[in-house]
């Protein structure tokens, strides 16, 4: 027993449950700081990655994009070249300098919307 005496001496001074009551919550306010730097840090690399995926998608969008209208463009000219097509109706005359273009998907904006859209092939 009198060893648990001398451990329990140190705890009766107001000093020392003094020194604990501000320690204590000075020790949590360090811990709880730490833990938000580690969560800012987490979601800001997490801000950055999400980023960079969106960039990657926009870029491979508009690449495909400009792909796209690469194709029509260069099937158009080389259909305006074909003999007749001059004398076509407007309406036909669209559909075949426009054919693949209009077989594209999400194309109808460049050729005029969807109105002007050449029918499906399977109906």
């Amino acid at each position: 027993m009198p060893a648990l005496q001398r451990l329990a001496r140190p705890f009766r001074s107001a000093r020392t449950w003094i020194a604990l009551g501000v320690l204590a919550p000075v020790g949590m306010l360090a811990a709880s700081g730490m833990m938000l730097l580690d969560l800012r840090q987490d979601a800001w690399d997490k801000a950055e990655q999400t980023s960079k995926n969106l960039v990657q998608v926009l870029e491979r969008d508009i690449a495909r994009n400009i792909e796209m209208y690469d194709l029509s463009v260069r099937a158009a000219a080389d259909n305006l070249n074909a003999p007749g097509v001059a004398q076509l109706s407007p309406a036909l005359r669209q559909l075949v300098l426009f054919d693949r273009a209009a077989t594209a998907r999400d194309m109808g904006v460049m050729i005029g919307g969807r109105s002007h859209r050449a029918p499906s092939r399977g109906s």
